[in-house]
């Protein structure tokens, strides 16, 4: 499978399960908290029990600014499948007219391997940003080996607005 095959594949699995309740901000700097769980690329082969990986993160999403297209380019903290996802979406969908653009950074904080389900671990998390009543909190199911792609997506549905 070639690379751009994987890459939309792994978008094609990655569900946004909880987006953020508030907003990009327009006239500031947005911090969004994420919580992404796949299950581990070592499960599929040697299918030992249930554990699932959970990385916890934020994306900044800066106060965006008028510009090119190439704008949309500058990515802080994401791989090259990462990138590539993105120069995916510009080849088949067509270079966005200049306009309204933020830019992204990347800070995964920790990533943890739980001896739980993906749905356990998913509730759990759910009654945890739920508790402390985090606007800015997302929980993402992804692709294992190409997270940051399945992060990827979650930004740019926020960027949409969905």
């Amino acid at each position: 499978m070639s690379d751009d095959e994987r890459i939309s594949q792994a978008v094609r699995e990655t569900e946004i399960i909880r987006l953020p309740k508030q907003n990009l901000a327009t006239f500031g700097t947005t911090n969004v908290a994420y919580y992404l769980l796949t299950e581990p690329v070592y499960r599929e082969i040697s299918g030992d029990a249930e554990e699932t990986v959970v990385r916890e993160g934020r994306v900044i999403a800066e106060r965006p600014r008028i510009v090119t297209p190439h704008y949309l380019s500058r990515l802080e903290g994401f791989s090259g499948d990462a990138r590539r996802y993105l120069s995916m979406l510009m080849e088949t969908q067509g270079a966005p007219t200049p306009g309204l653009f933020y830019a992204y950074k990347n800070e995964l904080r920790e990533t943890n391997i739980v001896p739980e389900s993906l749905p356990s671990v998913l509730q759990k998390i759910n009654d945890k940003i739920d508790r402390h009543a985090d606007s800015l909190a997302s929980i993402i199911k992804g692709v294992d080996d190409l997270w940051d792609v399945s992060l990827l997506k979650l930004i740019l549905e926020m960027t949409r607005g969905r």
